[in-house]
């Protein structure tokens, strides 16, 4: 295996005083590494329309599809040739959760004025995941200001979502700002040997020098998740940084199979179980003897115990993979399973007070409210936190014991960060 090591990302053209709203943008994510195929067409060549003619063509542009689909990419790759194009000048490229708390924090400290006018300079805006702006008194107006100026002064706006625009009427109402009046596109998977196109790049983008059966493996371990496919991808990246610390280099194939471990049957764990699990524990040092990373534990309400135990398992994990970081506790915090609305942001709203730099969560108990929107509430939550740069390990109630779940999490909380699909 021979690895191309992939270019590093351009770091935003925006400084402090954008309150790190602006993302820095992937550079191997452009036009020439997108695979145009049935499945993402339309979208394509508007966005090749808005870069030819940037706020005259389909303006606003509103990409819109399930994880997944390749909604980020494009938008990197418009960001990319927007930013290259005479005349030159930054675009801004941000998230929606992450622009939404940049706008709260300024007003807060009395610079909401001088943020709008740092953002007005770019040539262009670029929102991804907009859906998961939560808007309320003290970010509304900023927010509203930003749009307004963009779209007043023909500057392209392009924003994307999960969400089709009828679902965010209440979001077009807070902005004042009608998603539907330029031009939406929805995004969808690709099917059949398409898929097997989109890894074969995506593994040559993370640094693979990946073949045809390569692809075809990856997707086949994958049992027909596609949309979870930038997921693992970042776990792929994060499992090879850790046998190139143990001096291992196996080949593709090989890391194919240490990542994907089976997982047993789930079941539901008595809290009696978990108490004598912890009562037999040795007294562990504090992680692996590097770096120490300020920890938010989230935890279904009443089931502070679990929460206990899985970041006892967490530090296990650690230190017998010597990864080189140890865990700080910042916060603690209970969840109510069965608030439908509103977790995912009040956890991001925790792990930015608390300062934390990465985020553990033991998920809903099955049969409440939430259990049945886990992967929605996964990827909202993931979604909110990488604007922080805050990665997410995910315990699933009922695989609290399982090793391979342990694996996983810290690959997750390891891993590079880059644009989760």
């Amino acid at each position: 295996m021979r690895a191309v090591h992939p270019l590093p990302a351009v770091p935003s053209a925006f400084g402090p005083l954008s309150w790190n709203a602006a993302l820095p943008l992937e550079s191997n994510a452009t036009f020439d590494s997108l695979l145009v195929g049935p499945f993402n067409r339309f979208a394509h060549a508007a966005a090749m329309a808005v870069v030819s003619s940037p706020g005259l063509m389909y303006n606003p542009l509103f990409l819109h599809g399930a994880p997944g689909v390749g909604k980020t990419h494009l938008l990197f790759a418009m960001a990319r040739s927007l930013e290259d194009q005479a005349p030159r000048g930054p675009v801004f490229f941000t998230t929606g959760p992450l622009l939404a708390r940049a706008a709260r924090a300024a007003a807060a400290t009395g610079h909401g004025e001088e943020l709008e006018t740092r953002i007005a300079q770019a040539k262009a805006l670029l929102i991804d995941d907009v859906h998961l702006m939560a808007v309320s008194e003290s970010n509304r107006e900023s927010l509203q200001k930003v749009l307004k100026h963009f779209f007043g002064a023909s500057k392209a706006v392009v924003m994307t979502s999960v969400y089709p625009p009828r679902v965010l009427e209440s979001l077009e109402d807070a902005l004042k700002f009608q998603i539907a009046s330029g031009w939406a596109v929805e995004m969808k998977l690709a099917s059949g040997d398409l898929q097997k196109n989109v890894a074969a790049a995506a593994l040559i983008r993370l640094g693979f020098e990946a073949q045809e059966d390569d692809a075809r493996e990856l997707l086949d371990r994958l049992g027909g998740e596609f949309f979870d496919l930038g997921r693992w991808l970042r776990r792929l990246g994060a499992l090879r940084e850790i046998l190139a610390r143990l001096g291992q280099q196996p080949a593709l194939r090989e890391i194919f199979s240490l990542l994907f471990v089976p997982l047993g049957a789930p079941r539901i764990v008595a809290a009696d179980e978990i108490r004598q699990a912890l009562s037999r524990s040795p007294a562990r040092p504090s992680g692996g003897g590097g770096a120490s990373r300020r920890l938010a534990v989230f935890f279904p309400m009443g089931y502070r115990e679990y929460a206990v135990f899985a970041v006892e398992r967490l530090r296990a994990q650690t230190l017998q993979y010597r990864i080189p970081l140890s865990w700080q506790e910042a916060i603690q915090q209970e969840y109510d399973p069965e608030q439908l609305y509103g977790v995912p942001f009040a956890m991001g709203e925790v792990c930015d007070q608390a300062r934390a730099e990465a985020a553990l969560v033991v998920g809903p108990v099955p049969g409440s409210g939430l259990a049945d929107r886990e992967g929605e509430l996964l990827h909202a939550l993931e979604h909110i936190l990488h604007g922080g740069a805050v990665p997410l390990g995910w315990i699933p109630f009922d695989r609290i014991m399982e090793d391979s779940t342990y694996f996983r999490v810290l690959l997750d909380l390891g891993s590079v960060l880059g644009p989760p699909s």
